[in-house]
């Protein structure tokens, strides 16, 4: 999708998720964003937006480092998409804080959405279905 496509469709969403790759910027964690197909979607991108007054209920990073900060550079950094996407009226937002890979991420987002399904639109929801969902993944690989 192109930049403006997403950002067009972030005001009145319930559900925003995001699958593909991101990036860290560790000189300007403002740069580190979601790549796209014309140019980036930023954490300055998202600060710029205004959608506390929807108050959207979930929004889902299914990206490499989207939580991450190079702490070796910015130790009291926490400034990320994660903590962008909360500040500007998410109300919960699931990312991720190291690579993975695609399978991996198909598996919890399956998993993690049946869950939702079950427990409906509710913060006890998505905690218990991410959590249910890692552990099971977990029981399987270890």
């Amino acid at each position: 999708p192109k930049k403006h496509e997403v950002l067009g469709h972030l005001e009145g969403c319930k559900v925003f998720h995001f699958a593909g790759h991101g990036l860290v910027n560790p000189v300007d964690p403002t740069q580190s964003g979601l790549l796209l197909d014309d140019e980036n979607i930023t954490v300055e991108d998202f600060l710029d937006i205004n959608i506390k007054s929807g108050a959207p209920f979930l929004c889902v990073l299914s990206a490499c480092l989207t939580g991450a900060s190079d702490e070796s550079l910015l130790e009291d950094e926490g400034l990320n998409l994660i903590s962008s996407c909360q500040f500007v009226g998410f109300r919960r937002t699931i990312g991720t804080l190291w690579q993975v890979s695609d399978s991996v991420c198909v598996e919890v987002a399956e998993g993690f959405y049946a869950e939702l399904g079950q427990g409906g639109m509710t913060g006890n929801a998505v905690c218990r279905g991410l959590h249910r969902t890692l552990v099971s993944l977990r029981n399987e690989w270890v």
